[in-house]
């Protein structure tokens, strides 16, 4: 069903699932977002039609109608969020990573992250997707008292050449490092 299997109490053929976010965020971290956004849509797949979560049940093809602990389970709907936020803005040691896990399907249109609280302060980010193939990143981070990131990467799937604050950068696997810690204007062409 997508999401790893027999990870919690429940004996036979059943899943935790929430685990999905725990093994989703370890894709990001193993720099495998594709697998990470594959978990989270699996992940969702398995909430109740209200869209909350039980914290254990059966595989569906089982037939057994085992299930577990509390519904909703509201542990797992912070799980959620959390790895979307992940896909969007995360920390990677001393490096803010911003859109790393981006599902491509989310890349048209617009997007905004308003005030995410991070280790390093809050960020915002404003994302316009043209019809062109341009896309347009506007990032500021506030520190409010937090120390400041060694780096800050953006990530964008087909990027193939960038500017910041009107000074050209080549991408490089699809990313750019940001000059300035705390406010940029990315601009880019995705192929």
């Amino acid at each position: 069903q997508g999401i790893p299997a027999e990870t919690g109490w429940l004996p036979y053929k059943s899943l935790w699932g929430y685990h999905a976010a725990f093994a989703a965020n370890a894709w990001l971290y193993a720099g495998r977002p594709d697998k990470a956004v594959d978990y989270l849509y699996d992940f969702a797949n398995h909430a109740s039609s209200t869209r909350v979560w039980r914290e254990e049940q059966s595989i569906t093809a089982t037939y057994n109608g085992q299930n577990f602990g509390d519904m909703p389970h509201n542990w797992a709907s912070a799980e959620f969020i959390r790895l979307v936020r992940n896909l969007l803005i995360f920390e990677r040691g001393e490096t803010l990573e911003l859109l790393r896990g981006l599902p491509p399907e989310w890349s048209h249109d617009e997007m905004h992250v308003e005030t995410m609280p991070t280790r390093f302060g809050d960020v915002t980010l404003r994302v316009v997707f043209s019809d062109d193939g341009a896309v347009t990143i506007n990032y500021r981070r506030s520190a409010n008292g937090h120390r400041d990131p060694q780096a800050v990467k953006l990530f964008i799937h087909g990027m193939v050449d960038a500017a910041i604050n009107g000074h050209a950068l080549t991408a490089v696997d699809n990313a750019i490092e940001l000059p300035d810690l705390s406010n940029a204007t990315v601009t880019a062409r995705l192929s």
